[in-house]
């Protein structure tokens, strides 16, 4: 007889066991990458470059206001009637 320790089917069930366990801890997950520029855009401008592009951005931002709007809030009439104050048919509080 052969020098055999267990049956190869169990060690199987205990890998898979394991592959479970390190995706539950997420140690296999994928590694995070930063895709983004290390480096500031604006590092090679001069001061004057730099104005002249706050100026540019500046302006964008002007066309993109948007007017304010009034979003006062009114009572309605049966907030009065709740409040105890009767409000004629037809009109508003």
């Amino acid at each position: 007889m052969e020098n055999q320790h267990g049956d190869p089917r169990y060690l199987e069930q205990a890998r898979k066991a394991l592959a479970d366990h390190r995706k539950l801890w997420g140690l296999d997950a994928p590694q995070q990458v930063d895709l983004r520029t290390p480096r500031n855009p604006f590092d090679d401008l001069s001061e004057e470059a730099l104005r002249e592009e706050l100026q540019r951005q500046a302006g964008l931002l002007d066309q993109a206001t948007v007017p304010l709007i009034d979003v006062t809030p009114v009572p309605s009439p049966a907030a009065t009637l709740i409040a105890g104050e009767e409000v004629p048919h037809g009109e508003t509080a």
